[in-house]
């Protein structure tokens, strides 16, 4: 990560209680004093895992626990755990075709649909059970997405991921205010590999916490099913509870790991993967990302360049296109969704039947909204991810017999700082 981070906005992100005053002070040491500043004005950042201290058995305080799982197991064993303690209750939610009371604090409801989680908030009101801890669990039961194929495992892992977490506050907190005390996320995974997933829940809480600075928000990895689940959500929570503080944590081996981001040079490497002529697919290429890559291909390299977007040129894109020629570059333009894989592999086709080979893909599609989170629609919200997502897994498929140099993909700072 490349930043300009000012202690303004460390100080604002302690404030704001998404990071920790001991991350904000690692981070105030890394900026440099205005006579260094003068050598170097970019700062690099990395994530990393560092081994933390493991909570003590919880204390509770009062915990109304609102549960999305996909089995009742870990809702009976919390119960058990809070049993004899009237200030404590757990209620399920787990997936089903739409909205049901089943009784005895247990529910159904669709993930993918947003007035099922509507109709579980007027019933959880109606019943004065409004919970002060949410816990998302239902990504996180084993052989969930295992044996389905690509894009089935992509649908529901996003609609039992940051899907749920949009519909959740939009029904609960969007119209209420500040409700829950705390949300945590829990996930299965074998080790610290990246999970998209996941992850993309872990982005997501960072910006919710810009509009609810009010709501605690955890997401949690447990890498070993052995790990006592329902132990580490009471710990999660009381934490929680008694810090105000969320973050991201991985138990692996009976130990906790918590990520923090940490100051991290950049290593120089010999030479450049780019080629001097290279052909280049890049998504989006008459976007304001794809035309900086084209511009700097077409100066430095003289690449070949094949461009792709969702619609036919207009007038200005067709003047951009012939400006890029212009430069000096062998530029093609197509109108293909990379969403559609029969389209894009008809396109890889026609790239290496005339140039022989691609030697790089950039992924720089996708759609910009300038509404903040709350202010979202769903639709906008799930086109957003959606493009850039199935995108990628589109691109990978139909380039993954390609000696490819590089496949590159793009985020946010927002995904790191909110």
């Amino acid at each position: 990560m490349n930043a300009q981070i000012t202690k303004h906005k460390v100080f604002e992100l302690i404030a704001q209680k998404m990071i920790s005053a001991q991350d904000g002070l690692e981070l105030l040491k890394s900026i440099p004093t205005k006579q260094a500043a003068k050598k170097s004005q970019k700062l690099f950042f990395e994530n990393v895992w560092e081994k933390v201290e493991q909570l003590a058995v919880p204390n509770d305080s009062s915990v109304r626990v609102l549960l999305f799982d996909s089995a009742r197991n870990t809702c009976n064993r919390l119960r058990e755990k809070y049993s004899g303690n009237q200030r404590h209750f757990v209620q399920l939610v787990m997936p089903g075709e739409y909205f049901k009371d089943l009784g005895d604090g247990m529910f159904e409801l669709n993930p993918s649909r947003a007035e099922d989680y509507g109709l579980l908030y007027k019933t959880l009101s109606k019943n004065d059970s409004l919970p002060n801890f949410v816990v998302i669990g239902w990504s996180s039961s084993k052989n969930t997405t295992e044996s389905l194929e690509l894009n089935s495992m992509l649908k529901i892992s996003m609609e039992r991921g940051v899907f749920t977490v949009f519909h959740l506050f939009k029904a609960f907190v969007h119209t209420t205010g500040n409700l829950f005390k705390g949300v945590l996320f829990l996930s299965r995974q074998a080790d610290d590999s990246p999970n998209p997933f996941h992850n993309a829940v872990s982005a997501y809480r960072l910006s919710l916490g810009q509009v609810f600075p009010g709501i605690t928000f955890s997401t949690v990895t447990v890498s070993s099913p052995t790990e006592d689940v329902v132990g580490l959500i009471r710990s999660e929570l009381v934490e929680m509870l008694n810090t105000g503080q969320g973050g991201e944590v991985f138990y692996t081996g009976g130990e906790r790991m918590a990520r923090r981001l940490r100051p991290s040079i950049l290593n120089k490497t010999a030479g450049s993967l780019i080629k001097k002529s290279g052909i280049y697919l890049i998504t989006g290429g008459l976007g304001s990302l794809g035309i900086i890559f084209s511009r700097y291909l077409i100066r430095e390299y003289e690449a070949k360049l094949v461009l792709t977007g969702r619609s036919t040129l207009d007038e200005e894109k067709e003047k951009t296109l012939e400006q890029l020629k212009a430069s000096g570059g062998e530029v093609e333009y197509w109108a293909v969704d990379v969403d559609d894989r029969d389209a894009m592999a008809q396109l890889v086709g026609r790239i290496k039947k005339k140039f022989g080979c691609i030697n790089g893909v950039i992924h720089a599609a996708g759609t910009f909204n300038e509404k903040t989170i709350d202010q979202k629609e769903f639709s906008i919200f799930k086109s957003t991810l959606v493009s850039k997502i199935n995108g990628a897994v589109v691109l990978d498929d139909v380039t993954k017999g390609e000696n490819l140099d590089f496949f590159l993909l793009f985020s946010s700072t927002s995904s790191i700082l909110g």
